[in-house]
């Protein structure tokens, strides 16, 4: 029986690792898609937002679906109630329609501008996506979140898991890059 060559187990090592790059390449990518390349750029750019933290909402909020319709009613990929679509369309002065997934994407960056000027942390905005403005005032109020950002008292599982996850969405789409 013949015994393999150094240069044999070599080549068999690094082509082992090659495809197990191409493997974790192709989940990631399946896994944190970037749909809507354009119009994401587009609007995070326009409203000064990280692309990144625009993909981690569209993944947290919908996964990627275009006709998600949540049990409250809020819409499209990044999940607009149709009372948000109308305050943000007249605070910026537009006409949009969440159901068309790229006046979603718009609608959402809108949105997380407006709050991210009512709000100084990522996780109050990110709360405020969630839950409401209003809400977090009153959060803010009860001691139940601070206003630096700190959420580990907030005593709503939903809302302290979305920002959590967000967060966490983000940091995987800035490492994929």
């Amino acid at each position: 029986m013949r015994s393999l060559s150094t240069k044999t187990i070599k080549l068999i090592f690094f082509g082992f690792l090659l495809a197990a790059l191409c493997a974790l390449v192709l989940f990631f990518g399946l896994t944190f898609p970037k749909k809507y390349r354009a119009e994401v750029q587009a609007c995070a750019a326009e409203f000064g937002l990280d692309e990144e933290l625009v993909y981690a909402v569209i993944k947290a909020e919908s996964n990627f679906s275009e006709t998600a319709l949540s049990r409250v009613g809020a819409q499209g990929l990044m999940q607009i109630m149709p009372s948000t679509a109308e305050f943000v369309c007249k605070r910026y002065g537009e006409r949009l329609d969440a159901l068309i997934p790229e006046e979603n994407i718009r609608l959402g960056c809108m949105y997380l501008a407006y709050l991210s000027e009512k709000f100084e942390s990522k996780e109050l905005v990110l709360a405020a996506y969630n839950a409401g403005e209003g809400t977090v005032r009153n959060w803010i109020e009860r001691g139940w979140i601070d206003t630096d950002g700190r959420y580990e008292r907030l005593p709503f599982k939903e809302t302290h898991d979305y920002i959590r996850k967000v967060k966490f969405f983000e940091k995987c789409y800035r490492i994929l890059g």
